[in-house]
């Protein structure tokens, strides 16, 4: 990616607008999430993955809702996944699968956490 493009993606992050491939491509070159996500099919299987790639605890919560991170919560039998924000639901995508649903949590969670480390690198460079 160029500087450009660069400064597209974190626009397009801090709006909540959609990524393209491109962009999402970086997000998952730059995260510490590998390929052992895709063998991740429960939730219950979460929490020890992301504390084994020692994701910070203040971008995701499971189970429950909480300010400013990642969700992933299972209601009436529809597993959601949403940005919480000042008690906002933003970008909620509902699943009926739950590996589905983790799978997409995952994602979520890598755009999260690749915005974080390109920001960190933005500052470096100041």
């Amino acid at each position: 990616m160029n500087i450009i493009d660069k400064i597209s993606f974190c626009m397009k992050k801090i709006f909540h607008l959609p990524l393209n491939a491109n962009e999402i491509s970086y997000i998952l070159d730059e995260t510490q999430l590998s390929a052992e996500s895709l063998n991740i099919r429960y939730c219950y299987e979460l929490l020890p993955y992301l504390k084994k790639k020692q994701i910070p605890e203040d971008v995701y919560s499971i189970s429950r809702v909480k300010d400013d991170t990642i969700c992933i919560i299972r209601e009436n039998n529809v597993w959601s996944i949403f940005y919480s924000e000042r008690g906002q639901r933003i970008n909620a995508a509902n699943f009926m699968n739950e590996q589905s649903a983790c799978k997409h949590f995952l994602l979520e969670v890598k755009k999260i956490i690749g915005l974080d480390i390109y920001i960190n690198s933005l500052y470096d460079k100041l």
